[in-house]
């Protein structure tokens, strides 16, 4: 998708689509699922209907669905700095030192 198109608004209601076909995927209750999150039934149905949530609740759900890893996709790790990378390879060590016994 070409999130860059989409309002906020509309981009809340597909992920609450996602979120709830996850859960019926995995055949989980609204109710079972808020209580694996540890959050209300009225949150996941608000997260559902694609209602704005604090993003604690967000990430419960996900945990709850087993699906926490595709928050990597969301925000991946940052690339490696270059100079720091430069700079630790100028100290890798090439032998091993004496040891004076």
């Amino acid at each position: 998708m070409e999130w860059i198109f989409f309002s906020n608004f509309e981009i809340l209601q597909e992920i609450g689509k996602r979120m709830k076909q996850y859960r019926l995927d995995s055949n989980i209750s609204q109710a079972q699922l808020a209580k694996d999150a540890g959050i209300s039934l009225q949150t996941i149905q608000k997260i559902e209907a694609g209602s704005s949530i604090g993003l604690n609740y967000f990430i419960a759900c996900l945990r709850a669905l087993g699906k926490l890893g595709n928050l990597d996709g969301l925000i991946p790790d940052l690339p490696p700095d270059p100079a720091l990378v430069f700079k630790m390879q100028k100290k890798k060590r090439h032998r091993a030192s004496r040891i004076n016994r």
